[in-house]
This record gives structure tokens, sequence and C-alpha cells, in this order.
């Protein structure tokens, strides 16, 4: 047995054992690239050359971001140009390429992919109009997300089936400013394929509202905190709104007065607050104030209330006793039917 295997093992169909490859390399081989940098079969379907950046590289593929889809495009190294090399193919490099289909499963692929220097200020727009849902709006900052010395955050949108592309976008990409984007909104859009600092981006341009989201909102301040949960007292209503610490973004820790504007969900049957947005300060004003001004003496001085257990809950409070002139009396008569008429 031991001379058969030797036997096996020796005359023309032996091979020396093939060097181990460097790690991080790429199995780019010359000889199975054909000439014209596409695979035998493979037939092109466009005739404009596109542009774009490798999202990420395997071994012997990888796959492309381009302006014109809404998912990544797929390239096999024997659709590269015979003058592309294993190393100038990385994440993030801009290249051309022609559209075709491959003659494996006739799915959409580039062919003669090539690498060519970022133009000085590239800004290719998409032709197709895309759908996409918004998951954050823009807006003012919130600690942590957006650049030092920025105005606005980013807000983002979700591509695809499955919503696993997100798209950045701010307000000045909006075709009406004025329609206040909020999380679950549909909207239609165009893919910017732009240079962001040093690397390729992809941006989402003329967002257009197309639908609503059907989840209510409100505003309102926070009016206390617990460990791992706190109360939004709202300004539409006269009711305190029970939030988790998982709703809020994990940058920002959040404080007694904060303003805040938020989903409103139920759970077992009671209110509650979800996705919360940190607001500027003073921007959520939950008293109405009179223009006439009245007289009053103190009857309680400030003092933080206390629960049952004893903590201190919410904010330094106190009265004032005062009597209501009969013209403010009328309004605030008025101001407290309109509040029951949005609690039904």
């Amino acid at each position: 047995k031991k001379k058969k295997k030797m036997a096996g093992r020796s005359g023309r169909d032996w091979r020396a054992p093939q060097p181990p490859q460097a790690q991080g390399s790429h199995s780019f081989q010359q000889r199975d690239r054909p000439a014209g940098g596409r695979s035998r079969g493979d037939r092109r379907t466009g005739t404009a050359l596109r542009y774009g950046f490798i999202e990420r590289i395997k071994d012997s593929y990888g796959f492309i971001v381009t302006a014109e889809r809404e998912s990544t495009l797929f390239f096999h190294h024997s659709s590269c140009s015979p003058s592309c090399s294993p190393a100038s193919l990385q994440p993030h490099t801009v290249v051309a390429f022609y559209e075709g289909v491959s003659s494996h499963n006739d799915k959409d692929v580039a062919l003669d992919v090539r690498v060519v220097p970022p133009p000085p200020d590239p800004k290719i727009v998409s032709e197709a109009v895309f759908v996409g849902t918004v998951i954050s709006r823009p807006g003012p900052p919130q600690l942590g997300d957006a650049a030092p010395g920025a105005d606005t955050a980013d807000g983002m949108i979700a591509v695809g089936a499955q919503g696993t592309q997100r798209l950045a976008f701010a307000a000045r990409d909006q075709t009406n400013q004025a329609d206040q984007l909020r999380r679950g909104d549909k909207v239609q859009f165009r893919q910017l394929l732009c240079l962001d600092g040093a690397q390729m981006a992809m941006r989402a341009v003329q967002v257009t509202l197309v639908a609503r989201s059907t989840v209510p909102e409100a505003e309102g301040v926070i009016k206390s905190l617990r460990e791992g949960f706190g109360f939004i007292e709202r300004a539409d209503i006269d009711q305190e709104i029970f939030f988790h610490f998982s709703q809020v973004p994990s940058t920002i820790q959040p404080q007694v007065g904060d303003a805040v504007r938020f989903e409103v969900s139920t759970r077992m049957d009671k209110p509650i607050a979800l996705a919360l947005c940190f607001l500027p300060p003073g921007s959520v004003v939950i008293e109405n104030i009179t223009v006439a001004r009245v007289q009053g003496s103190v009857d309680t001085p400030l003092a933080k209330p206390r629960d049952r257990w004893g903590l201190e809950d919410g904010l330094p409070r106190g009265t004032v006793a005062f009597a209501w002139p009969a013209d403010l009396l009328h309004e605030l008569q008025q101001l407290e039917q309109d509040q029951q008429q949005q609690q039904q």
C-alpha cells in the first residue's frame, strides 16, 4: 500500500506544494483575465462608462457603489482591465466600468473595471429616482452627531427591501425645506456620488416628501429621571409620559429640563415616548403666558418636590397667591376647554 501511495505521487501528475498566499493579498491572476476585461460569455448591456467606488473587496471579487443603482454592483477579478493590479483595488478606490450581465446567473455585473484618479470635485447625480424611509431627520446637531462647528446634523434614509443601505442627507438637500421631515416619512430622492474628505461617499439629494408617517409625535420637557427611565411633561396636553433610556441617543446624557421631541406609542394600554430627539434649550414652552401682568404674593417658596420614597423629584416648585382679573379668568377658561378637546 505504501508503494502504491508513493507511486500515485510520482510521475507527471506530481505537483510541488504551492507556497501559502500572503495575508491581505488577492488571488488576481493575469492568465485568468481575458483580453478586454470581460469574463468569457459575459455581455455588456450599457454603452456609457459609469463611475463609482469599491465598497469591499474579497479574494477574487468585490462590490462597487454607483450613483445609478440602489444596491452594490458585483464584479469578478476576471472582469477587471489588464492594467489593474491587486494592490490598486482597495475599499473607497474610484473606478470606472461598463454595466453587463453575467453568463453564469444572468445577474448585473461590472465589466472592464479600471482604476481612475478621483476628480478634484466629483459630483455625479443619478438619473434614476429612488424611494426610501427617513430613519432620522436633519436638524440641530445632537452631541456627537455632527462635526465640531456644524450648524446642523445630517438626517438618514434607509433604502432597499431590508433597509440595510443608509444614505445621509441635510436640510439643504430637500426640494422643499418647509417640509419638516420626521422618522417614518416616505421620500423620493436621487443619489449623489461625491468626495467626502479624502474618500468617496454617497448621499441623498433632491429629497421630496411622498407620504407622511402615521405615528403621532409630540414635544415636551423632561420632568424627572430615575434609574434607567424618566418622565416627560408634554406640551400639547396636560400629561406626563414615560420613556426608557434605550430611546435616548447613546451620545447624550438626559437631564431634567431638556426639551425633546418624541413619538407617542402605547404599551400595556399606557402611553410611552419613543425615539427621543433633543432640541435646543427653550424650544419647548409648556406654559401659556398672558400679556397682562398681575400682582400676588409667594405662598410656598421654591423647593424640589419629593416622591413617596423621600427622593427629590423634578425641578424646584413653588406657589403664588393672586386674584385673577375677569378678562384673564375668561382666557384661562378658554384654554382649559381647548385642552379638554385635544384630549378627547
